[in-house]
């Protein structure tokens, strides 16, 4: 039996995926603020520390993949964003990457967003990757949705710079991002996503309209699951065509 731990399982698309997972015979340790085997807050360092610990306790003989789910909207400050969606993601698989069998195929997944297809304020992203976090969280202030477009593009390049080091492809380890498009979760519905035209305009989504979090988790299980040996420092975008409306031929 595989063993996987997954932030953000209390509802969304963190609870699709420990659901999908669970129902293919799979022991899932889910993290979050409520509702979840493991309760912690991964906005602060210490919360991250203790779900660390936590979930090593109830791994037993180590795990078989790390989904890093939990995050937040453009509803809430940025500084807040940037430390979950960036810093919390970010540790969240870090810390539980020497827990990682080390025969067979196993890996991480970030879950980013579509938004890592859009202009973002660079020097957050920057701060980000090359600053404390202390620096990162202070530059966001109070703009959620500059900061969130900020956090998820950092998460995905930190993806593409990790995910070929020996840590990760030197050491057997896929590392992943999966960038949704609009899906109707509790978190889109506080943003009134589905609704409002501004976000179907940033975010067209040809094929189907919004998706809905169980059709986000197939993909998921696929990265972090015993069949995946070589997809590994992607970002795959799960958007009904909208990335490649957005940006056509521009693919780099």
């Amino acid at each position: 039996m595989r063993t996987y731990a997954v932030s953000g399982a209390g509802s969304g698309i963190g609870l699709a995926i420990s659901q999908y997972l669970r129902k293919a015979g799979s022991q899932v340790i889910g993290v979050d603020l409520h509702e979840a085997d493991v309760i912690a807050d991964l906005s602060t360092k210490e919360g991250r520390l203790g779900a660390a610990t936590a979930v090593k306790k109830a791994a037993g003989d180590g795990l078989h993949g790390i989904v890093a789910c939990a995050g937040v909207s453009t509803m809430v400050p940025g500084r807040l964003v940037i430390a979950v969606n960036f810093f919390g993601a970010r540790d969240f698989i870090t810390s539980l990457a020497p827990l990682l069998h080390t025969e067979g195929n196993v890996g991480a997944v970030a879950i980013a967003s579509a938004a890592s297809s859009h202009p973002a304020d660079q020097r957050l992203v920057r701060s980000c990757l090359e600053g404390s976090e202390e620096q990162a969280v202070a530059a966001a202030g109070d703009d959620g949705r500059a900061a969130y477009g900020a956090s998820k593009t950092a998460l995905v390049r930190w993806v593409r710079r990790a995910a070929p080091t020996d840590e990760w492809a030197g050491a057997g380890r896929s590392l992943n991002a999966v960038s949704p498009g609009l899906v109707l979760t509790p978190m889109m519905a506080e943003a009134n996503a589905a609704e409002d035209p501004r976000f179907r305009e940033r975010y067209p989504m040809p094929l189907h309209g919004p998706a809905v979090a169980d059709q986000i988790a197939p993909l998921v299980a696929h990265l972090i699951g015993p069949e995946n040996s070589h997809v590994s420092g992607q970002n795959i975008f799960i958007d009904g065509a909208s990335e490649a409306q957005v940006r056509g031929d521009v693919i780099w």
